[in-house]
């Protein structure tokens, strides 16, 4: 590979690319919204050179680079600055923001966007315009779009209502990063809107990102079952126990929902601040100590971190403390 290869996400990644090689993928141009460093987006490149990819990014800096690093290599690239959401509208930094017109610009933390802002991830330093996926692909097919963008994803996903059911027969497949139970009512109105956007939503079971209940979730068109069903990866993938299909009613039941719940062991305060992987590791090790092999399960529940397995390991009682 040309492009350099992502160090996290690798069964997340492995699975895209897998459905690309497979030809699942439908016809149509990627987008990398949240593009960070490009590395994604040069990896989608390289692997569809048919296809135009757009890399999308709030920090013009990470433009920049994608531009000067990947675009040479990889003429499909199309590297802009700005964000994804359900309307037009200028996003104004902090120190920026007193100066801002009302009606034509929204500061950071106004903006729903930055309501959740992750503080992981720098803020951006200059304005930027928030885009709609409606408007950008008016006159151009969209294959696949990972959304990747700092718990504005249900933004995102309404601004290109009408792009996504534009045409019944050829329904992008969509990801999506989530961390499952920083809001819990969010998570539940995500999932919902994807539902009426007639997917089918599975899990990837694999950390992906500083909070131990970030996952990436894999949207496939309702109804295309028998097309993704002869697909190697994915039964690899759902063998393997890391491919879950969930719902709004039972998402809550995965990504370590014990130590990760509101009020849970590793999220006691704010749920901005919560589900580390120093506190999860603490958290297993310690459950690990009380979990008696010879009346449980006989598979080593660490590998999972799913209610069910959890609970195997020891009561709700005891990991609460009550």
């Amino acid at each position: 590979m040309v492009c350099p290869t992502p160090t996290s996400e690798l069964l997340f990644n492995s699975i895209v690319l897998g459905l690309f090689a497979e030809g699942k993928i439908p016809p149509g141009s990627v987008v990398d919204a949240g593009a960070n460093s490009g590395e994604w987006a040069c990896m989608y490149a390289e692997a569809q050179p048919s296809r135009p990819v757009h890399a999308i990014d709030p920090l013009e800096v990470n433009i920049k680079s994608i531009s000067r690093k990947f675009k040479p290599l990889f003429p499909n690239i199309r590297a802009r600055v700005g964000g994804l959401g359900d309307e037009t509208v200028t996003i104004v930094p902090p120190s920026r923001a007193a100066n801002a017109r009302v009606g034509n610009a929204a500061s950071l933390e106004s903006h729903r966007m930055g309501t959740v802002w992750r503080d992981e991830s720098p803020a951006p330093a200059t304005a930027f315009t928030m885009l709609r996926l409606d408007d950008l692909f008016a006159n151009e097919t969209l294959g696949f779009a990972h959304l990747d963008v700092e718990g504005g994803e249900l933004a995102a996903l309404r601004g290109g209502a009408r792009v996504i059911q534009r045409d019944r027969r050829a329904v992008p497949v969509l990801t999506v990063e989530l961390h499952v139970h920083q809001d819990p009512a969010y998570t539940h109105e995500l999932l919902s809107f994807l539902k009426s956007l007639q997917y089918t939503v599975l899990l990837v079971e694999e950390v992906c990102g500083d909070r131990y209940d970030c996952r990436n979730l894999l949207a496939l068109p309702k109804g295309s079952g028998a097309h993704f069903h002869t697909s190697q990866v994915m039964r690899v993938a759902a063998a393997s126990e890391r491919l879950f299909a969930v719902n709004s009613s039972n998402i809550l039941t995965h990504a370590f929902p014990i130590p990760c719940t509101r009020g849970g062991p590793c999220c006691h305060t704010d749920a901005n601040h919560c589900c580390t992987h120093r506190c999860v590791s603490a958290w297993m090790k310690t459950s690990m100590s009380r979990w008696d092999a010879r009346n449980s399960s006989s598979r080593d529940p660490r590998l999972f971190t799913r209610l069910e397995w959890l609970s195997a390991i020891t009561s709700l009682k005891v990991l609460f403390g009550h």
